[in-house]
Formats: structure tokens, C-alpha cells, sequence
């Protein structure tokens, strides 16, 4: 394949998408935006560290399928996705429609 048929391609794939499949940062992309992120409870330890986790956006708002990529106790771990699955977001949006996207949210501990 060349360029051009690579670029076809996808263009073909992104316009097939539906709004339920996370989209990556590109242009035309307005972010989601965080309305209600109520921390995490506090640990029964005191621990530091920042919790990583990967998740979708829907386009609803809402987050699915969120999972930690950089742990820093099991405990803790549990506590930041249990209170990052209450958050909720303006959805992302392309071309005027709203979308879903994958992100990132890093968890700073101790909370303050």
C-alpha cells in the first residue's frame, strides 16, 4: 500500500466509526471535559505515589473499562477506580458529534 491508499484507508475507517468507539487526539477533536471527580476515600495506610489509569470516555460522559497501568497498592489501586468510575465528562466531540476517547488519568496520593 502507498500513502495515499493508507490515507484512504483510514479516513474510511474513521468515518465508519461509531460513536461508541474511542477515538485518539487528532484535529477537529474537542477533549472531554471533567465536570464531577470526587476523589478517591482515603487508604487505611498512608500511602505516596500516583495511581495511572487508562480509560473510555463514552459519549455520554461516562467512563467504561477503566484499569490501572501504574499500580501503587492493591488497596489504593481499588479506591482510585472506584471513585474514577463515578466521574463523569462533557464527551469528547468531533465534527460537532460527540465521541468517544480513550485517555489517561494520573491519581496523586496522598490526596489533599
Amino acid at each position: 500500500m502507498n500513502y495515499q491508499e493508507i490515507t484512504k484507508a483510514v479516513t474510511n475507517l474513521q468515518a465508519s466509526l461509531s460513536p461508541d468507539e474511542p477515538v485518539h487526539p487528532e484535529p477537529g477533536l474537542t477533549p472531554a471535559t471533567a465536570i464531577f471527580t470526587p476523589d478517591p476515600e482515603p487508604a487505611a495506610e498512608r500511602w505516596y505515589g500516583i495511581v495511572v489509569v487508562s480509560t473510555v470516555v463514552g459519549s455520554d460522559g461516562r467512563v467504561r473499562d477503566p484499569r490501572v497501568v501504574r499500580s501503587v497498592s492493591s488497596d489504593v489501586d481499588g479506591k482510585t477506580l472506584d471513585a474514577i468510575r463515578k466521574w463523569a465528562f462533557r464527551p469528547a466531540r468531533k465534527d460537532g458529534r460527540p465521541v468517544a476517547l480513550e485517555l489517561k488519568v494520573e491519581v496523586a496520593f496522598p490526596i489533599k
